[in-house]
């Protein structure tokens, strides 16, 4: 066996214990390594939360639909169709998120919710 190569059938040399006065390096230890729990979709659907969201979205909407009327360009039309499909996007999608989401409302509240993005999403078109 020249050169130290290890023959098949045979096992690696053991390796020596560490003597006294050498230690082993430490065990690096990531401090996130734990397995975090799955986010919970009704803990983010805070009823504060939404209306906020809700509220930005219809001033957006709001401000859009003024500034398209009052538009004599194309940029100042172009700049009020995208405000208001941002508004109406902020309207619609926590609503659905709201009524597909949340265990605490009722079917009614959820057609509800449904219908009201469902309008907003019409409204966006014209």
């Amino acid at each position: 066996m020249a050169g130290g190569n290890i023959q098949p059938g045979t096992s690696a040399p053991e390796q020596m214990p560490p003597t006294y006065g050498q230690q082993m390096p430490p065990m690096y230890q990531q401090p996130y390594a734990q397995q975090s729990a799955p986010m919970d979709i009704a803990g983010m659907l805070r009823k504060t939360f939404l209306i906020i969201i809700v509220g930005i979205g219809a001033l957006f909407l709001f401000i859009g639909r003024l500034l398209g009327v009052f538009a004599t360009d194309s940029n100042g039309r172009n700049i009020a169709i995208v405000m208001s499909t941002l508004g109406g996007f902020a309207i619609a999608v926590p609503a659905v998120m709201w009524a597909l989401g949340s265990k605490r409302t009722t079917d009614m509240q959820n057609l509800g919710l449904l219908i009201v993005a469902a309008l907003m999403f019409v409204a966006m078109v014209y």
